[in-house]
Protein backbone atom coordinates (compact mmCIF):
# COMPACT_ATOMS: atom_id res chain seq x y z
CA UNK A 1 0.00 0.00 0.00
CA UNK A 2 2.91 2.35 1.03
CA UNK A 3 5.19 1.95 -2.75
CA UNK A 4 1.22 2.46 -4.21
CA UNK A 5 0.62 5.77 -1.97
CA UNK A 6 4.46 6.62 -3.13
CA UNK A 7 3.76 6.04 -6.68
CA UNK A 8 0.71 8.22 -7.43
CA UNK A 9 2.44 11.01 -5.19
CA UNK A 10 5.67 11.10 -7.49
CA UNK A 11 3.24 10.93 -10.80
CA UNK A 12 0.96 13.93 -9.32
CA UNK A 13 4.60 16.04 -8.09
CA UNK A 14 6.29 15.09 -11.69
CA UNK A 15 2.32 16.33 -13.89
CA UNK A 16 2.79 19.34 -11.22
CA UNK A 17 6.36 20.49 -12.02
CA UNK A 18 5.59 19.65 -16.16
CA UNK A 19 2.71 21.95 -16.01
CA UNK A 20 4.21 24.53 -13.43
CA UNK A 21 6.83 24.40 -15.87
CA UNK A 22 4.68 25.17 -18.90
CA UNK A 23 2.78 27.65 -17.39
CA UNK A 24 5.29 29.85 -16.25
CA UNK A 25 7.58 29.25 -19.45
CA UNK A 26 4.39 30.39 -20.98
CA UNK A 27 3.59 33.35 -18.87
CA UNK A 28 7.64 34.63 -19.25
CA UNK A 29 6.47 34.68 -23.19
CA UNK A 30 3.77 36.66 -22.72
CA UNK A 31 5.67 38.99 -20.14
CA UNK A 32 7.99 39.68 -23.08
CA UNK A 33 5.12 40.04 -25.69
CA UNK A 34 3.36 42.15 -23.58
CA UNK A 35 6.46 44.75 -22.57
CA UNK A 36 7.57 44.22 -26.53
CA UNK A 37 10.67 42.88 -25.41
CA UNK A 38 11.70 41.30 -28.85
CA UNK A 39 15.15 40.24 -27.08
CA UNK A 40 13.43 38.38 -24.85
CA UNK A 41 11.06 36.75 -27.03
CA UNK A 42 13.99 35.72 -29.18
CA UNK A 43 15.69 33.80 -26.26
CA UNK A 44 12.42 32.46 -25.43
CA UNK A 45 12.48 31.41 -29.15
CA UNK A 46 14.16 28.21 -31.31
CA UNK A 47 14.12 30.58 -34.42
CA UNK A 48 15.07 27.50 -36.64
CA UNK A 49 12.93 25.28 -35.59
CA UNK A 50 10.17 28.10 -35.83
CA UNK A 51 11.15 29.10 -39.31
CA UNK A 52 11.49 25.23 -40.70
CA UNK A 53 7.67 24.49 -39.14
CA UNK A 54 6.62 27.80 -41.32
CA UNK A 55 8.45 27.00 -44.22
CA UNK A 56 6.60 23.07 -44.01
CA UNK A 57 3.10 24.57 -43.43
CA UNK A 58 3.63 27.07 -46.10
CA UNK A 59 4.96 24.01 -48.48
CA UNK A 60 2.26 21.70 -47.78
CA UNK A 61 -0.29 24.60 -48.72
CA UNK A 62 1.07 25.14 -52.24
CA UNK A 63 1.13 21.23 -52.59
CA UNK A 64 -2.77 21.39 -51.74
CA UNK A 65 -3.10 24.66 -53.89
CA UNK A 66 -1.43 23.42 -57.25
CA UNK A 67 -3.73 19.63 -56.65
CA UNK A 68 -2.44 16.83 -57.05
CA UNK A 69 1.02 16.74 -58.06
CA UNK A 70 3.35 13.90 -59.57
CA UNK A 71 6.86 12.83 -57.57
CA UNK A 72 8.81 15.43 -59.69
CA UNK A 73 6.54 18.15 -58.78
CA UNK A 74 6.33 17.44 -55.09
CA UNK A 75 10.74 16.69 -55.00
CA UNK A 76 10.74 20.46 -56.36
CA UNK A 77 8.10 21.76 -54.06
CA UNK A 78 10.06 20.14 -51.15
CA UNK A 79 13.27 21.52 -52.34
CA UNK A 80 13.17 24.43 -54.45
CA UNK A 81 9.85 25.82 -52.55
CA UNK A 82 11.02 25.25 -49.37
CA UNK A 83 14.13 27.34 -49.93
CA UNK A 84 12.01 30.02 -51.44
CA UNK A 85 10.00 29.88 -48.04
CA UNK A 86 12.84 30.11 -46.12
CA UNK A 87 14.89 32.36 -47.39
CA UNK A 88 11.54 34.48 -47.38
CA UNK A 89 10.84 33.97 -43.82
CA UNK A 90 14.58 34.33 -42.96
CA UNK A 91 14.25 38.02 -43.69
CA UNK A 92 10.82 38.18 -42.28
CA UNK A 93 11.35 36.72 -38.72
CA UNK A 94 12.53 39.56 -36.99
CA UNK A 95 12.48 40.03 -32.99
CA UNK A 96 10.26 43.12 -33.70
CA UNK A 97 8.11 41.08 -36.00
CA UNK A 98 7.96 37.87 -34.08
CA UNK A 99 7.00 40.06 -31.07
CA UNK A 100 4.13 42.43 -33.04
CA UNK A 101 2.70 38.81 -34.63
CA UNK A 102 2.35 37.42 -30.86
CA UNK A 103 0.70 40.65 -29.42
CA UNK A 104 -1.24 42.09 -31.97
CA UNK A 105 -2.16 39.13 -33.71
CA UNK A 106 -1.20 40.66 -37.63
CA UNK A 107 1.96 41.72 -38.78
CA UNK A 108 1.76 44.10 -42.33
CA UNK A 109 3.95 44.12 -45.33
CA UNK A 110 4.73 40.55 -45.73
CA UNK A 111 5.38 39.11 -49.01
CA UNK A 112 2.56 40.51 -51.68
CA UNK A 113 1.59 42.83 -49.15
CA UNK A 114 -0.17 39.95 -47.50
CA UNK A 115 -1.16 40.13 -43.89
CA UNK A 116 0.23 37.19 -41.29
CA UNK A 117 -2.93 37.05 -39.06
CA UNK A 118 -3.65 34.75 -35.88
CA UNK A 119 -5.02 34.96 -32.54
CA UNK A 120 -2.97 37.07 -30.56
CA UNK A 121 -1.00 35.28 -27.50
CA UNK A 122 -3.13 37.79 -25.20
CA UNK A 123 -6.27 35.81 -26.06
CA UNK A 124 -4.55 33.43 -23.15
CA UNK A 125 -5.49 33.60 -19.82
CA UNK A 126 -2.91 31.95 -17.72
CA UNK A 127 -4.24 32.53 -14.81
CA UNK A 128 -7.30 30.58 -15.37
CA UNK A 129 -6.04 26.86 -15.56
CA UNK A 130 -9.62 25.41 -17.02
CA UNK A 131 -9.17 28.30 -20.45
CA UNK A 132 -5.54 27.03 -20.77
CA UNK A 133 -6.40 23.73 -20.39
CA UNK A 134 -9.25 23.89 -23.12
CA UNK A 135 -6.28 25.61 -25.13
CA UNK A 136 -3.66 23.36 -24.84
CA UNK A 137 -3.43 20.39 -27.17
CA UNK A 138 -0.31 17.64 -26.09
CA UNK A 139 2.19 16.77 -29.19
CA UNK A 140 4.50 14.54 -27.42
CA UNK A 141 5.34 14.64 -24.31
CA UNK A 142 7.86 17.59 -24.52
CA UNK A 143 6.11 19.44 -27.26
CA UNK A 144 2.39 20.95 -27.07
CA UNK A 145 0.14 23.46 -28.94
CA UNK A 146 -1.41 26.09 -27.45
CA UNK A 147 -4.80 27.50 -29.32
CA UNK A 148 -4.46 31.76 -29.83
CA UNK A 149 -7.63 32.06 -31.87
CA UNK A 150 -11.74 31.83 -30.53
CA UNK A 151 -12.48 29.82 -33.87
CA UNK A 152 -11.26 25.91 -34.14
CA UNK A 153 -12.13 25.75 -37.72
CA UNK A 154 -9.34 25.08 -40.17
CA UNK A 155 -9.33 28.85 -41.79
CA UNK A 156 -9.48 30.55 -38.51
CA UNK A 157 -7.39 28.35 -36.20
CA UNK A 158 -4.31 29.53 -34.96
CA UNK A 159 -2.02 28.33 -32.18
CA UNK A 160 1.50 28.57 -31.14
CA UNK A 161 4.04 25.28 -30.64
CA UNK A 162 6.10 24.80 -27.42
CA UNK A 163 8.68 22.68 -26.95
CA UNK A 164 10.95 21.79 -23.59
CA UNK A 165 14.73 22.54 -23.96
CA UNK A 166 17.34 23.29 -21.73
CA UNK A 167 14.94 23.46 -18.63
CA UNK A 168 12.31 25.58 -20.22
CA UNK A 169 9.70 25.70 -22.70
CA UNK A 170 10.42 27.51 -25.77
CA UNK A 171 8.60 29.00 -28.64
CA UNK A 172 9.03 27.12 -31.61
CA UNK A 173 5.89 27.12 -34.05
CA UNK A 174 3.73 29.18 -35.02
CA UNK A 175 0.42 27.82 -36.62
CA UNK A 176 -1.41 30.27 -38.80
CA UNK A 177 -4.94 30.08 -40.28
CA UNK A 178 -5.17 28.37 -44.09
CA UNK A 179 -5.99 32.10 -45.30
CA UNK A 180 -2.79 33.40 -44.31
CA UNK A 181 -0.89 30.20 -45.30
CA UNK A 182 -2.65 30.66 -48.54
CA UNK A 183 -1.47 34.11 -49.00
CA UNK A 184 2.16 32.97 -48.40
CA UNK A 185 1.94 29.82 -50.69
CA UNK A 186 1.17 32.55 -53.28
CA UNK A 187 4.98 34.09 -53.38
CA UNK A 188 6.36 30.63 -54.20
CA UNK A 189 6.79 30.28 -57.98
CA UNK A 190 3.36 28.46 -59.62
CA UNK A 191 4.37 24.70 -61.30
Amino acid sequence: MRWFLGTILTIVVVVGLYFGSLVKSLAGLMDAVQAGNGAEVVARTDINELRQSLTDQIVRTYLKRVGNPNPVQRMLANTYGASVADAMLQKFLTAENITNLLRTGSITGAPEDANWTMGPLSKIDVTKLTDLLGRLRPIQPLRVEIRTSDATSPNEYSAIGLHFEGGSWKLSNLLLPQDALQKLARSLPAR
